[in-house]
């Protein structure tokens, strides 16, 4: 059962600042959290002009995940403690999903499927907390850099 709206979308490039992680599997959620506020009280402290939610890329999935946590800005800018980086553009598919962190997984798997059907993946998929956790129903999109066939 479909659940979540996939849309094509094309994207900019996006200057970022990320907090490179590895981190178990099983705690990725309390380790995103912390990391998100290390990466905006970063960004905060060196006065940057930000231009989009944090986010959570996943470079290498598995029992240890190789992540990347960052946020968008407004141009490029250095940030001490934070590696400079570039989210990709080009053709991608997202959806949203708004409700409990445990329905992402669902929404990851609308999207392979997608992808499976019309594309191929062309880098890692990211998601972007345009809410936080405290919020009734968080708010998060989800993002899957393709190449169409």
């Amino acid at each position: 059962m479909t659940t979540h709206t996939v849309e094509l979308v094309e994207l900019e490039p996006a200057p970022v600042v990320v907090l490179p992680r590895r981190v178990r599997s099983d705690a990725l959620g309390d380790e995103i959290g912390k990391s998100i506020q290390r990466v905006e009280a970063a960004v905060t402290a060196a006065q940057v002009p930000v231009a989009g939610a944090p986010f959570v890329r996943y470079l290498d999935m598995g029992p240890e995940m190789e992540i990347e946590v960052g946020i968008p800005l407004a141009g490029s800018h250095a940030v001490p403690t934070l590696r400079a980086s570039l989210l990709p553009g080009g053709p991608a598919v997202t959806t949203w999903h708004v409700g409990p962190y445990s329905g992402l997984a669902g929404a990851f798997a609308e999207l392979e499927a997608w992808i499976s059907e019309h594309a191929q993946a062309a880098g890692p998929p990211w998601e972007s907390y345009w809410t936080g956790p405290e919020a009734d129903l968080p708010r998060v999109q989800l993002v899957w850099p393709v190449r169409l066939r």
